[in-house]
């Protein structure tokens, strides 16, 4: 494994997965990272002093998450790597770096692109070519490929399967599997992957991390769409209280599970409880660095539809106009169906609200202090019978 190979992998983070309506999706990512420990494999690259304080400055830059900075130091490093024979794993981390950082201003396409290159770099490398199936499916997914991302996804699977099948990293892309198992709405099978994530983190020792609490509000996805209500919102506020604990209240990675809490209680017909989970969700989506735009759009449609449920149509309105402002400005591929939303309401329809088709996504993947990309949502043309959707006492 080249020496970047090594500490990419070595970082890579556990994301929180998306649910419900049109969250939005995470899946693992490390940041790039000059690794400090010397090779026989990554000897040319180490004593490649130009190529190394390249990256040392792209690094930097993205660390200070001035992105366009990063991507011409990245491109840098790549062109003087290609020229002095430095690992071809290596120059894999280099391509998956500025794809991400393509992901990050929703360049996907381009992304996708040099994620492509990237792959047959990794060469026998498993780890690294497990992390580049994984940023693949959730660019892939973002852009409306899901068909596409589970068989990346699997793929990620197979490989940490074969590394070590009782790895950290299984479990994180058993989760991945689970959330595009829900995009494809096959809601058993996103039970069993996220069972099998489950048993594997508590047989690490895991009970209560940011990992189980992932998986968790994975399933709780699943469960929603079994019409298992109680269930998932018991999950969800076991996941919510678990990561409180692993990143603190404030932290923008309780968005997507304070999103989907909020929508499990909506479909229970406790409008007004779900509220304030939803309004702490849109403030964490907008303060995050880079601002999650894409979840600030979600969680704006969300809070819009549970105004409307409340008779309060000046805030209903806000907020949708907010949702379609954001829509816009990244060229959000949910922004049609919030429109169609937005138009329901001006015709007096109240839309039952946020799908619990799993949208989001993966991880994430845009690096840990990053955003996620979305997927799309059906929109409801009637209003729900809250009582009858309550789970069976």
């Amino acid at each position: 494994m080249g020496v970047l190979g090594r500490e990419l992998v070595k970082r890579a983070v556990f994301r929180i997965a998306p649910l419900l309506m049109v969250s939005t999706v995470a899946y693992c990512l490390g940041l790039p990272s000059r690794a400090a420990e010397t090779t026989a494999a990554a000897a040319v690259t180490q004593k490649n002093e130009p190529f190394m304080a390249a990256m040392k400055r792209a690094d930097a830059e993205l660390n200070s998450a001035r992105f366009n900075e990063a991507k011409q130091q990245y491109q840098e490093a790549y062109e003087i790597g290609k020229k002095s024979g430095v690992n071809r794993p290596d120059l894999a981390v280099v391509l998956s770096n500025i794809a991400m950082i393509e992901k990050l201003n929703f360049h996907y396409e381009e992304a996708q692109n040099n994620l492509f290159d990237a792959l047959p770099m990794a060469g026998d490398d498993d780890a690294l070519a497990a992390l580049i199936h994984t940023r693949l499916s959730s660019v892939m997914r973002a852009r409306g490929n899901v068909e596409g991302a589970l068989e990346h996804a699997k793929s990620s699977l197979e490989l940490r399967r074969k590394l070590d099948p009782k790895g950290s990293p299984v479990a994180e892309s058993l989760n991945n599997v689970a959330v595009l198992s829900l995009d494809v709405k096959d809601y058993k099978a996103a039970i069993d992957y996220c069972d099998q994530g489950l048993a594997l983190l508590r047989a690490r020792g895991k009970e209560g991390s940011a990992e189980e609490a992932a998986v968790m509000s994975t399933k709780a996805a699943a469960l929603t769409q079994e019409g298992q209500l109680d269930a998932a919102i018991a999950l969800l506020t076991q996941s919510v209280a678990s990561q409180e604990k692993a990143f603190g209240a404030d932290s923008p990675k309780l968005a997507i599970t304070l999103n989907n809490l909020a929508m499990a209680i909506f479909k229970t017909g406790r409008y007004k409880e779900s509220e304030p989970y939803l309004k702490r969700a849109l403030k964490l989506n907008e303060s995050s660095k880079p601002q999650d735009i894409a979840g600030a759009a979600d969680a704006s449609a969300n809070l819009a539809v549970i105004y409307a449920h409340l008779g309060d149509k000046t805030s209903a309105e806000a907020n949708f106009k907010k949702s379609l402002e954001y829509c816009k400005a990244i060229n959000y591929r949910n922004l049609a169906d919030i429109k169609e939303q937005y138009d329901l309401f001006l015709a007096g329809v109240i839309a039952p609200g946020p799908s619990t088709a799993v949208t989001s996504t993966p991880v994430t993947s845009a690096p840990a202090t990053g955003p996620a990309p979305p997927v799309p949502t059906s929109v409801p043309t009637s209003a729900p019978t809250p009582a009858a959707e309550k789970p069976a006492q």
